[in-house]
């Protein structure tokens, strides 16, 4: 091995008995095989890592990625969120169109419907022209695609082309073709209704996606009150806006399981809805009772609904007249009833 050394401030090399035997010069410095060995184990140990070396870095990467995680995933919740909200905006817009397009004899709604047997139809029945233009229909029949629940299919009562917004989509305001885009109807995060014991529907498709079951993930007025063969609604179905006390608080189309989060309140339930028991019900983006909601005036928002607490009941009514109102409650800043306005009466008795 040759080495370089310095004598008198002049370099030469020379030459130690190393690895390869040659002779060492006398007289020189002199580097002995294990020295060179030594120095050359310790250069090779310079770049390695020991056992717990490793296994502190190990430990750093996996703190950081369980911090990291669920940060990203609320954040992946909240865009599917705003996107479900955007949709809910989107429809609620397209309920106003609608409602320019379409007219109701103020005179047959107010009190008793007298045109409606069953809202089906490529022209709703409740809607065969007249003065007053209406905005709401039932929980699944105002819009959407097929679904599975044979209701909801494509021969079914409430078929895609028997949905009015469903052809408002399509453009052409009188059909649906297999080719209108539904994508509006879809919340991207739709895992259907969560098992309640107030209110679950009885499709089996309908625990895994309201989508699926029913073609649509949002739901319309879905309070209703039998009342002989005919169901009162206080809400926003076939009611024009003028009719609403306050449209920027009245709900048009909701999240699914917002229903749901309604009726298990403690406020309904203390009115002596089905007998229920107060419940808290999750969203689809993983908080605890969070829905996006559109609005009859054609905004949209997020509503909050707790088992208690969210929400206040509804007092100085006459019962005689709003029979059902002791099981009403609304939110500090929207509600689902039109009261004092009048009840409109179908004459199906069903939750469509």
């Amino acid at each position: 091995m040759v080495l370089r050394a310095f004598r008198g401030g002049t370099e030469r090399p020379d030459v130690c008995r190393c690895a390869n035997g040659a002779p060492e010069s006398k007289g020189e410095p002199r580097i002995e095989l294990w020295e060179c060995s030594l120095m050359k184990n310790k250069s090779s140990r310079r770049f390695a890592f020991t056992l717990i070396e490793l296994l502190v870095v190990i430990a750093i990467i996996a703190l950081l990625i369980s911090i990291l995680l669920p940060a990203l995933s609320a954040a992946r919740n909240s865009a599917k969120f705003v996107r479900s909200q955007t949709n809910t905006k989107a429809l609620s817009e397209l309920g106003q169109i609608l409602a320019g397009e379409e007219h109701l004899p103020s005179s047959s709604y107010i009190g008793v419907n007298r045109l409606a047997v069953r809202p089906i139809g490529v022209v709703h029945p409740q809607s065969a022209g007249g003065e007053s233009d209406w905005i709401g229909l039932g929980a699944w029949d105002w819009g959407g695609g097929a679904g599975t629940d044979p209701d909801y299919n494509e021969t079914g009562d409430h078929a895609p082309e028997t949905r009015p917004l469903t052809r408002e989509q399509s453009g052409s305001g009188t059909s649906a073709s297999a080719n209108t885009d539904v994508t509006i109807f879809h919340a991207p995060t739709d895992e259907g209704h969560v098992a309640n014991p107030n209110y679950q529907d009885p499709h089996p498709d309908a625990t895994q996606s309201m989508f699926l079951s029913k073609g649509t993930s949002y739901q319309g007025e879905f309070v209703w009150f039998g009342a002989g063969e005919a169901a009162l609604r206080f809400g926003s179905f076939m009611r024009p806006v003028s009719l609403m006390p306050d449209a920027s608080e009245t709900t048009l189309y909701t999240e699914a399981r917002f229903g749901q989060a309604y009726i298990s309140s403690q406020e309904f339930v203390d009115g002596g809805a089905f007998g229920g028991t107060a419940v808290d019900v999750s969203g689809w983006y993983g908080k605890i009772g969070e829905f996006a909601v559109g609005f009859a005036d054609g905004h949209a928002a997020k509503i909050k609904i707790r088992k208690t607490g969210t929400m206040y009941p509804i007092d100085g009514f006459d019962t005689e007249r709003y029979p059902n109102a002791n099981v009403m409650a609304r939110g500090a800043e929207w509600r689902v009833d039109c009261f004092p306005a009048p009840w409109v009466q179908e004459t199906f008795v069903g939750n469509p």
